[in-house]
């Protein structure tokens, strides 16, 4: 049987990403049939691999799947008191609750819309890199306003200090009616749209991402999922 770098393996388990398979690996916490992994290291299957003395299973299939996130919850596996998270929409699905599945493309609390889950690691490392811009869109509503959209669009489009590394920009804003825009993106800074408005004072009141990448949300009802299509997998793995 072909033998893959350990980070690889681990990445595709879904216990982590790729980068912190590495970190994992080089703090010590990784073994492969008791032997201590170093980077670089090789193995398959059918090979004994534990991380953090957890014995991975690394014969699960890989799985996607695509989710409307409704407001209120939150992108995080952890629990948190009087919290509820994009995993307790999936509870009831058995097949699923022995996954350990990552967040694609995030999304704050306040927000809605398209996330990614898989347990693809390489997968999901290519497309959380910060280098990778893929392009998102949003439908964002807002309170009344008198700045004229012109200004807005400009100042969006230039560049806006929200407290970042980078300026936060957007690829493009259309007006499809007196306060509701559509924004593309390809950045993804912390609460960037709301901040961006907040610019101009201007309160934002819903965010919802209808596309992530090639990925639509279309007709997908507000906290449902679905398994990726086949075409549609290949199109983001070509990407």
């Amino acid at each position: 049987m072909t033998k893959e770098p350990i980070t690889k393996i681990i990445a595709n388990s879904g216990y982590c990403s790729r980068r912190k398979a590495e970190d994992l690996v080089r703090k010590g916490l990784v073994f492969i049939n008791e032997k201590q992994a170093k980077l670089g290291d090789r193995a398959n299957k059918e090979d004994k691999i534990k991380v953090n003395n957890e014995e991975l299973n690394t014969k699960c299939e890989l799985s996607y799947y695509l989710l409307n996130k409704p407001k209120g919850f939150t992108c995080t596996n952890r629990k948190f008191k009087g919290e509820q998270n994009v995993f307790d929409l999936l509870k009831n699905n058995k097949s699923l609750n022995n996954l350990k599945l990552n967040i694609v493309g995030r999304l704050d609390k306040d927000s809605q819309g398209l996330i990614l889950l898989t347990n693809d690691g390489d997968l999901t490392n290519k497309l959380t890199h910060p280098s990778f811009e893929h392009i998102k869109i949003y439908e964002v509503e807002t309170e009344k306003y008198t700045i004229p959209f012109l200004k807005i669009q400009n100042k969006f489009k230039q560049g806006i200090d929200i407290g970042e590394k980078t300026l936060a920009k957007v690829k493009d804003i259309e007006k499809t009616n007196k306060q509701k825009f559509l924004l593309t993106l390809n950045q993804g800074q912390n609460r960037q749209i709301r901040k961006m408005f907040a610019h101009f004072n201007i309160k934002v009141n819903k965010i919802k991402r209808i596309s992530l990448g090639p990925l639509k949300l279309n007709l997908l009802k507000e906290g449902e999922f679905r398994k990726l299509k086949k075409e549609e997998l290949e199109t983001l793995k070509k990407i």
